[in-house]
């Protein structure tokens, strides 16, 4: 009967980890030691588009919107980055993802930027390809901040690393959105971002 008990526990134990994803829960950031300093901390959940659990955190307004790309990727910056979003011609909608986080309640920074890694591929060269960057507090129904606009026709920023100031403000339980919205007219036209993160400091 022991050996019986014991079998079992083992054969649980090994199911849950031949499938380690299928439940698997996406961490919040909060990481430490970003930006130089564990002053900041990082707040969205899989910021580099890694992770692979299910449902990811990133909300897809319409599947052909948006490829997640998580590891092994070729196209952001020649495969410098491994793991991004990639954000394609939507049949003339918009080509959008979020992400809602809440920020701890004893969250006592109160300096916020944002900040993503950002490429660009669009042979026709044409400004009405475009995305933005939008940081929504949910919470009060206000807008953050936004980033400049992102052109089709503009010279290609290849990974560049931009930062988004949001100003201060105490968010601490606050519900934040992160929103990328991509115009593409162009098949072969894409936006690549990596590594979004939502920092306090």
């Amino acid at each position: 009967m022991k050996r019986t008990l014991n079998s079992l526990i083992l054969a649980a134990l090994l199911s849950q980890l031949i499938v380690p994803n299928a439940f698997a829960a996406c961490t919040q950031g909060g990481q430490c030691g970003v930006q130089g300093s564990c002053n900041s901390y990082q707040y969205l959940y899989d910021y580099n588009f890694a992770e692979t659990c299910s449902p990811l955190p990133w909300l897809r307004y319409s599947t052909p919107a948006a490829t997640f790309v998580t590891s092994n990727g070729p196209d952001m910056c020649n495969g410098f980055y491994q793991s991004y979003v990639q954000l394609n011609y939507n049949s003339g909608q918009p080509s959008e993802i979020s992400q809602d986080t809440t920020i701890a309640s004893n969250e006592s920074r109160t300096h916020w930027t944002a900040g993503w890694n950002i490429s660009i591929t669009d042979p026709n060269q044409d400004s009405t390809n475009s995305l933005v960057i939008q940081v929504w507090d949910m919470t009060a129904n206000t807008l953050l901040g936004q980033s400049n606009f992102y052109y089709g026709d503009d010279v290609d920023p290849d990974c560049r690393a931009d930062v988004l100031s949001l100003g201060t403000h105490n968010l601490a339980g606050h519900v934040i959105r992160v929103a990328i919205i991509g115009n593409i007219y162009y098949t072969n036209t894409h936006f690549y971002l990596t590594n979004v993160g939502l920092y306090a400091s």
